[in-house]
């Protein structure tokens, strides 16, 4: 979890390469399956756990996206956990696809896959849609 991580104190902001390193001699990055991707609204080692929506927070977009393109992580799946509805996931979707730099160094609105969802509930994979609502954002979300 990215708000977790840099809340802890580990600066996963200025120093992506040190916090995995740190990681990968302790715990391994092949153990790592999966990555709760969001900002956070406290501090970096406030030691508090307060989600912020990508790009509000003192994480911030620029190092998000180092995050997401960074060649140990970018094979793993990303779970957006922040306070959002369906039309803020929407908007983070389309915000991390645009940050996403393909292996031919290109992005693309359609090269990153990512899931969404709120922790009280399943999480689920970009185009999902409740059975009981349809709307124009159900093809922002495709």
């Amino acid at each position: 979890d990215s708000c977790h991580v840099s809340d802890g104190g580990y600066d996963i902001a200025k120093d992506l390469e040190g916090v995995l390193a740190e990681f990968d001699r302790i715990i391994g990055l092949d153990r790592l399956k999966a990555i709760h991707l969001n900002d956070s609204l406290m501090p970096f080692a406030s030691r508090k756990d307060r989600h912020a929506r990508i790009g509000e927070g003192t994480i911030g977009l620029e190092a998000i996206a180092r995050i997401i393109n960074h060649p140990a992580l970018r094979h793993l799946p990303f779970y957006l956990e922040t306070p959002n509805e369906l039309p803020g996931y929407a908007h983070e979707i389309s915000v991390l696809r645009a940050a996403w730099i393909d292996d031919d160094g290109c992005g693309g609105p359609h090269a990153f896959s990512i899931h969404y969802g709120r922790p009280a509930r399943r999480l689920a994979p970009v185009g999902f849609v409740p059975q009981k609502e349809v709307s124009p954002l159900d093809f922002a979300l495709s």
